[in-house]
C-alpha cells in the first residue's frame, strides 16, 4: 500500500516516564501500550490501542488527548505491569518497575496414549483469577508447535493455572504450577482428552440472513471454558472446537448488533449443532459536536436509571466534530460531550429503532478545579487520583467500570503534584 495518509492533530498532553528493572537498571525496548478505557468497552479488542517503545535509556514519551487510559508496560522477559491514568490538563509522569519473569515449558499430550498434540492452544491465568465466568476474556494463550511443545515467558510468581485445547481434545482438569520469582520450570505435561465441536449460525432477526465476522463466545461456571470462541463466516456459520462435556451459555456481539446479555443455553454431550441464533441490530446515534472539536462522547449515566445496549461505552469525535455511538435499544437518552480542555455539552434524544442522524451536541466552557496534592511533610506527590462527585443529598450512585467511577470526574496529579479537572 502506498496510498495511506496519516493525519495528526496538534495538541494533547505528554505522558512520559522510565521503565525500570526491579533488580536494578532499566528495561530498554519495553513496549508501552495505551488503551482508552471508555472506548475499549464498546469496540473490538485492540481497535484503539497506541503507545511507545522505551529507548536505550529506558525512557518513553507520547502525547495523548484528555481521557481515562489503561497504560501497560510489556517485555518478553518480564512480568507486565498496568495502571490506570487520567490525562487532564497537564503533563503526566508514569514510571514502571518490571520484575523478571518466570518461564514454563512443556508438552501437550493425549491422555492414555501420550501422543503429542500438535498446535494445541495453551491458556494460562493466575490462580487468583481462576474460576471467573469471564476467564475466556482474561486468560492469555500460546500455541504449541508440531511436537506439542509450548513455552510461556514473562510470568509472575504464584500459582499459574494451565489448560490446553486441540481441535478435538481438551483438558478436563487444570494443571497448576507454583512459580517463584524468575523461576524456570521445564517438562510440564498437559494431558487432553476427547472433546467436541459446537456449531451454529448467526442470523439477522429481521431478514434471516447470515451475519459474518461476529465474535461468538462460550461461557461456563468453570474456567475450563477459557478460549472457547470463534468468528462467524460469510454465511453466518461458526464452529468452536475442543469443547468438553458440560452446560454453557453462547453469546455473540459486534457489527452494530445488540449484545445478548443472557445468551443461548446449550448442553454439550458430543458434537452439537445449536442451530440459528438471532441477533437484532441496535439503533445508532450519528451526529456532531458543535463547534467542531475532538471530544469524548457517551451517555450521561448520571441522568439515567437504566443502561441500554452499550451504555458504558464511549467514542471520540473526529476533528470535524462528527461521531457515531451505539448500538442501543430504543430509549430516551442524554448524551454528553467533553473536549478535555474545558468544553462540555449535553443533548437529550428520543432514540427510535431506526436510529438518529444529525444529532448536535453544543459544547461551551465549563468550570475547572485545580490544586496540589501533598503529603503531611509538605512534599508534592504524583500519580494520585482526585475525583469529584456531585453532592446530591439523600442520593448515592457509583458505577465503576474498569477502575473508573462513571458518576465522577477525575484527574491524576502530575510530576509536580498538581491536578486540573476541567469541564
Amino acid at each position: 500500500r502506498s496510498d495511506l495518509t496519516l493525519a495528526l492533530s496538534a495538541g494533547g498532553f505528554r505522558l512520559s516516564g522510565t521503565v525500570y528493572d526491579a533488580t536494578g537498571g532499566i528495561v530498554p525496548g519495553a513496549v508501552l501500550r495505551v488503551t482508552s478505557v471508555g472506548e475499549m468497552i464498546s469496540l473490538p479488542s485492540g481497535s484503539l490501542r497506541s503507545g511507545a517503545i522505551a529507548t536505550a535509556d529506558g525512557t518513553y514519551q507520547m502525547s495523548l488527548p484528555s481521557g481515562h487510559y489503561e497504560v501497560e508496560a510489556f517485555h518478553a522477559d518480564y512480568v507486565p505491569e498496568a495502571r490506570l491514568v487520567d490525562v487532564s490538563g497537564t503533563a503526566m509522569l508514569a514510571d514502571f518497575t518490571l520484575a523478571p519473569g518466570a518461564v514454563i515449558e512443556g508438552h501437550v499430550k493425549l491422555l492414555g496414549s501420550g501422543e503429542p498434540v500438535s498446535e494445541a492452544v495453551v491458556s494460562y491465568v493466575g490462580e487468583f483469577r481462576h474460576g471467573m465466568a469471564s476467564m475466556a476474556y482474561s486468560a492469555n494463550r500460546v500455541t504449541a508447535d508440531a511436537s506439542g511443545h509450548f513455552r510461556i515467558s514473562g510470568l509472575g510468581s504464584g500459582v499459574i493455572v494451565l489448560y490446553a485445547r486441540g481441535e478435538n481434545s481438551a483438558t478436563l482438569e487444570p494443571t497448576r504450577v507454583a512459580l517463584g520469582i524468575a523461576e524456570q520450570r521445564a517438562e510440564v505435561e498437559l494431558f487432553v482428552d476427547a472433546a467436541y465441536r459446537v456449531s451454529g449460525r448467526l442470523v439477522d432477526a429481521s431478514s434471516g440472513a447470515g451475519i459474518s465476522d461476529i465474535s461468538v463466545y462460550m461461557h461456563a461456571p468453570s474456567a475450563a471454558s477459557s478460549g472457547l470462541s470463534a468468528k462467524s463466516g460469510e454465511d453466518g456459520t461458526f464452529d468452536i472446537y475442543g469443547v468438553p462435556d458440560g452446560d454453557y451459555r453462547v453469546t455473540a456481539s459486534g457489527q452494530g448488533y445488540l449484545p445478548d446479555r443472557f445468551g443461548t443455553s446449550v448442553s454439550v454431550e458430543g458434537d452439537t449443532d445449536i442451530g440459528d441464533i438471532e441477533l437484532r441490530l441496535g439503533a445508532m446515534i450519528r451526529g456532531r459536536v458543535q463547534p467542531p472539536a475532538e471530544a469524548e462522547v457517551g451517555l450521561d449515566l448520571r441522568a439515567m436509571d437504566h443502561f441500554p445496549g452499550s451504555g458504558f461505552g464511549t467514542t471520540r469525535s473526529d476533528t470535524d466534530g462528527t461521531f457515531e455511538l451505539g448500538p442501543f435499544s430504543p430509549a430516551k437518552l442524554k448524551l454528553k460531550a467533553n473536549t478535555g480542555d474545558g468544553l462540555i455539552g449535553t443533548a437529550d434524544v428520543d432514540l427510535p429503532a431506526e436510529g438518529l442522524t444529525d444529532v448536535v451536541i453544543e459544547v461551551q466552557p465549563g468550570a475547572s478545579l485545580s490544586g496540589m496534592v501533598v503529603v503531611t511533610d509538605g512534599a508534592q506527590i504524583s500519580g494520585v487520583r482526585v475525583s469529584l462527585l456531585r453532592d446530591s443529598p439523600g442520593e448515592s450512585k457509583s458505577i465503576v467500570v474498569n477502575g473508573f467511577d462513571q458518576m465522577a470526574q477525575s484527574a491524576t496529579t502530575g510530576q509536580d503534584g498538581s491536578f486540573v479537572v476541567q469541564g
